[in-house]
C-alpha cells in the first residue's frame, strides 16, 4: 500500500499545463493576477474533491477582492473561507455552499 500524500503546488505567475490531479492537491497561488485568473476556471475545474487552494493577498487592491468574489462564487468552489490575507477554496461535492469570513 502506498500513501504519497498531498501534492503541493505554489504558483506566482503563470500555471503550466496541468490535466488532471490524481490525489489531493494542495495549490499554493501568491497573488491573483490578472494572469493567474484566466487560468484558474481551468484550475477549478480540474480539482478533486479533496482539492484545497490557498490564494495569497485576496485584498491587496480592490481587483483582487473582486476576483476573489468572482472565485468563490464559482459553482464548483463548495466552501470559501476569508481570512483578509488569504482566501481559500474546498471542493467536497457534499458540503452544501458556504462562505466564511474570519480574521486570523
Amino acid at each position: 500500500m502506498s500513501d504519497h500524500g498531498p501534492i503541493v503546488s505554489i504558483y506566482s505567475g503563470k500555471i503550466p499545463e496541468i490535466k488532471s490531479f490524481d490525489t489531493t492537491q494542495l495549490i499554493y497561488l501568491k497573488s491573483i493576477t490578472n494572469d493567474l485568473f484566466s487560468d484558474l476556471d481551468r484550475i477549478l475545474s480540474l480539482c478533486s474533491n479533496d482539492s484545497v487552494v490557498i490564494i495569497e493577498g485576496i485584498r491587496q487592491s480592490p481587483e483582487d477582492f473582486r476576483q476573489w468574489k468572482l472565485l468563490k462564487s464559482n459553482p464548483l468552489v463548495r466552501v470559501s473561507i476569508d481570512t483578509f490575507y488569504f482566501g481559500i477554496l474546498y471542493f467536497r461535492k457534499e458540503q452544501n455552499k458556504e462562505h466564511f469570513t474570519i480574521r486570523v
